[in-house]
């Protein structure tokens, strides 16, 4: 099956991640839709059962205790060649990437990937009015979406279907 590790978003924040992003509805932009708003941790891709397992036990065992984020801003990874527009951590996303790191320790994954803690908003695939969208990113670059606590981390199991992913939550471990 085919899992992610995440931080779900508290329904209030994830209503003013919406309101936000429903301006950013050009042509060529698919916004993420409510119950797929998250904050990755790790993309496991296809694993199977006794991977699972694996996972749900590294969870487990990590010992950080809940911490406080801020959902802030809006950030591309690429602004001259945007793919995904996202809103960005500025308190606690040491705590986050922390949170990361460790669950990776405890799985023996290396990533050398830069860790860029993030809730994404839209997917972009042949945006025509790029200026127009970035310019109205910068509207954003200071809006506070909220904070919220962070209290647990979810395993979440990803259908790609034509409407787009459908998530599932398999597993869920309290900080």
């Amino acid at each position: 099956m085919r899992v992610f590790a995440a931080i779900c978003i508290p329904e209030g924040t994830k209503k003013k991640l919406l309101e936000a992003s429903r301006y950013f509805s050009f042509r060529g932009v698919t916004l993420v839709k409510t119950d797929a708003l998250h904050i990755t941790l790790h993309f496991f891709g296809e694993i199977d059962e006794k991977k699972v397992g694996m996972v749900k036990d590294a969870m487990d065992s990590i010992e950080t205790g809940s911490f406080r984020v801020t959902l802030h801003g809006i950030g591309f990874f690429r602004p001259e060649r945007i793919r995904i527009a996202y809103a960005g951590i500025s308190d606690g996303a040491d705590k986050v990437i922390g949170l990361r790191n460790a669950l990776l320790h405890k799985l023996r994954i290396h990533d050398e990937e830069r860790f860029v803690p993030h809730a994404t908003i839209a997917r972009v695939r042949g945006m025509r009015d790029r200026k127009a969208f970035l310019e109205l990113a910068t509207e954003y670059e200071d809006y506070d979406f909220g904070s919220f606590t962070v209290d647990s981390v979810s395993l979440i199991s990803s259908r790609l279907s034509a409407e787009g992913p459908r998530y599932e939550e398999l597993y869920k471990c309290e900080l």
